[in-house]
């Protein structure tokens, strides 16, 4: 078993002088050892998480009420970090595990937290892009312990070619989740594996994504959605959106499956005057309120951010057309949802690349709550949640931002979190009461 200090940190503790926004405090600032994820790594969007994937509630691993965040980094001693509040606007971290034994050409690429088997146990599952590996590491009953609890020893561990990302969901309504996993694969972008027990699943079963020619490496998907009845026909459909390599102008593709079989019931394409290589994130959200959520996806060289919406069954309609929605900056990433204030209106974050070697950011953007309406006019000017991250090209630009489904630290005020391009892991709080998404923003179930 691993012997390690572990130290109590609070806002106090800084790396480089970041500085938060108007309405936001820092409360965490730390190393994670090694270093963080730049614009060749996929899956940008699940590297850091905060909540779960099978119902977007807070992760709480071993139910004492104290709240965890989830991050992953490369080439340190531990490539998955989990840091738990333990007080009011202090964190801790609890337990940490190195997947690639420090090979630099490990690159750890997705993270999600649920309770797949359905055993009331919460799991983390892990999916290693160059190692092909997907593990499940589960918890025991009580508390969380550094090398013990959950097990380095996985629940389940099996081999997918290339995956980018996971999400647990239950895609065909049959009451069982799934392990949801994305891949480079030309000819198996889509993997699920269906439980079938406890700590048990079936053999994967998969479907291509994308242009399958076997040439240029123009398939498979970067990263995927959580899981909804996009356009209220009451399926359930997930969104892929395809490897950033790709050679092909497709914005993304919405799958439907039985149990059995695969349908791709829309896919969608952007005419621009580039590839799409740089779409690698992908959220449906409920932006306007309205009650059916909207596709959202950010695209990092064109640096723009696209909104969509369901016209009809399986058919679906880009609101700003092909010019986006916000051009918010340089090399846009992994983004998120929250209302800071609490005020119904819905704010989009995203961090923002450095290429002009001065200070990056992470700017938000609130929506005016018009059903229907997401052009430029319906968000408003830009705001800021922190800035001055770093400075020079890729020295410290922020990768990943998520909004926690309310307060981590148990008082009444909303966190958010945000990881870095060198290893670094930042938790913000909203000083303007509480804040973050309720649940039935963020999960769309068919009645």
């Amino acid at each position: 078993m691993k012997i390690r200090l572990i130290a109590c940190l609070s806002f106090a503790t800084f790396l480089i002088a970041q500085t938060a926004g108007t309405g936001f405090d820092i409360r965490l600032d730390t190393a994670l050892g090694g270093s963080g994820f730049n614009n060749d790594d996929n899956a940008a969007g699940i590297h850091l998480i905060t909540n779960r994937s099978d119902n977007n509630e807070r992760i709480d691993l071993d139910g004492d009420g104290l709240f965890e965040v989830i991050v992953l980094s490369k080439n340190a001693a531990d490539d998955i970090h989990v840091y738990e509040a333990t007080a009011d606007n202090s964190y801790s971290f609890v337990w940490g595990f190195d997947i690639n034994s420090d090979t630099a050409s490990l690159i750890p690429q997705g993270v999600a937290v649920g309770d797949s088997d359905g055993d009331g146990l919460l799991e983390i599952v892990h999916v290693n892009g160059n190692s092909d590996a997907v593990n499940v590491f589960e918890m025991a009953a009580g508390q969380i312990v550094d090398g013990m609890n959950p097990s380095y020893t996985p629940s389940f561990s099996t081999a997918v070619t290339d995956p980018t990302a996971v999400q647990i969901g239950d895609l065909d309504g049959d009451g069982r989740f799934e392990l949801l996993i994305s891949s480079r694969s030309e000819t198996a972008g889509f993997v699920i594996f269906e439980t079938t027990g406890d700590d048990t699943y079936a053999a994967a079963v998969s479907t291509a994504v994308g242009d399958v020619d076997n040439m240029n490496d123009d398939g498979g998907a970067a990263s995927l959605s959580v899981v909804a009845d996009l356009d209220g026909d009451t399926t359930m459909e997930i969104v892929l959106a395809p490897d950033r390599e790709a050679r092909i102008n497709d914005a993304f593709y919405v799958f439907s499956w039985d149990g059995a079989t695969f349908t791709e019931e829309s896919q969608l394409a952007i005419a621009t005057t580039a590839s799409l290589t740089g779409i690698n994130n992908v959220l449906v959200y409920d932006i306007d309120g309205a009650g059916s959520p909207e596709i959202v996806l950010t695209e990092s060289v064109t640096d723009r951010l696209y909104i969509y919406e369901s016209t009809a069954a399986n058919t679906y309609a880009a609101d700003a057309g092909t010019a986006g929605v916000i051009t918010p900056g340089v090399n846009i990433f992994a983004f998120s949802v929250g209302d800071r204030d609490a005020d119904g209106f819905l704010e989009l974050y995203l961090p923002v690349d450095d290429d002009t070697g001065t200070s990056a950011y992470v700017t938000y953007f609130e929506h005016d709550g018009t059903v229907g309406g997401f052009g430029a006019g319906n968000f408003g000017s830009a705001q800021f949640l922190v800035t001055d991250i770093g400075s020079g090209v890729g020295s410290n630009d922020p990768r990943a931002v998520t909004y926690a489904q309310g307060s981590l630290d148990g008082d009444s005020f909303g966190d958010v979190a945000v990881t870095t391009q060198n290893g670094e892991l930042i938790i913000l709080e909203s000083n303007t009461g509480m804040s973050g998404l309720p649940v039935d923003l963020l999960m769309f179930t068919v009645d």
